[in-house]
C-alpha cells in the first residue's frame, strides 16, 4: 500500500530515468492506472459487501462507482439467482424477488419487490484511479511489483525494446496467474490469506 510518489520513484529508478525525459509522469501514471484496473478485473481481488434498501415497486438499483461485477445478491435472507437481463426485461410482476441481472451499470431484480427490504450485494470493483502523489494503492508489495512490471512493459514497448517488453509482460502474466491460483486455492479450502480456516 504505497503512495504514487513512492511507486513512481521506484519505477523511474528501475527504468533508469530519474527525471522525465522519454517518459512523462502522466504516461507512467496512466499506465499504472491501466495496470491496476487490469489486475483487479482479471483477479477479482477487490470485493465488498454492500447493503441497499429496496423500494416497493422499484426494479432497478444503481451500483456503486467502479463496480465490475455482482457475484451474489440476497433479498432479506434469500439468495437470488443470476439470470440474463433479456429474460426479465419486459416482466412487470411484483412480489418477493428470486432473480437478478446486471444491465447498463444497474442491478435489476425480479419480481419487482412489493415491499421495502434489505438487499445485500457482494461485488467486485476497480480501485479509484490514482491522481496525485499522495494517493495510496490498495495492494500489497507483490501486487504492486506486478503492476510496476506492467508499466515497465509499456515503457519498453514505446522505445522499441521488445525483448525487455516481453520479459516484463511475461513476468506480469505469471504473477497474475499465481495470484488467481492462490486466490482460488484459498477460497476452495475455506481459509483466508493468513491461513485461518473459516
Amino acid at each position: 500500500m504505497s503512495t504514487w510518489t513512492t511507486l513512481k520513484g521506484e519505477i523511474r529508478a528501475e527504468i533508469e530515468e530519474a527525471a522525465a525525459s522519454v517518459f512523462t509522469d502522466a504516461q507512467l501514471l496512466s499506465w499504472f492506472n491501466q495496470g491496476q484496473q487490469d489486475w483487479c478485473r482479471r483477479t477479482n481481488i477487490l470485493s465488498a459487501e454492500e447493503y441497499r434498501s429496496t423500494v416497493a415497486n422499484q426494479e432497478t438499483y444503481t451500483l456503486p462507482d467502479y463496480t465490475t461485477d455482482i457475484t451474489s445478491v440476497w433479498y432479506k435472507e434469500y439468495a437470488l439467482s443470476r439470470v440474463k437481463y433479456a429474460d426479465i426485461a419486459t416482466l412487470t410482476d411484483t412480489g418477493t424477488p428470486y432473480a437478478y441481472a446486471m444491465h447498463d451499470d444497474a442491478l435489476h431484480i425480479f419480481p419487482i419487490p412489493d415491499v421495502a427490504a434489505t438487499l445485500t450485494l457482494l461485488r467486485t470493483y476497480d480501485p479509484d484511479p490514482i491522481v496525485s502523489g499522495s494517493d495510496t494503492t490498495l495492494f500489497d508489495t507483490a501486487d504492486e511489483g506486478a503492476i510496476k512490471a506492467f508499466v515497465k512493459a509499456n515503457c519498453n514497448e514505446q522505445i522499441g525494446d521488445f525483448t525487455a517488453a516481453t520479459y516484463f509482460r511475461t513476468y506480469y502474466e505469471n504473477m497474475l496467474r499465481e495470484r488467481i491460483w492462490s486466490k482460488t486455492t484459498i477460497e476452495d479450502i475455506g481459509c483466508n490469506e493468513a491461513g485461518a480456516v473459516w
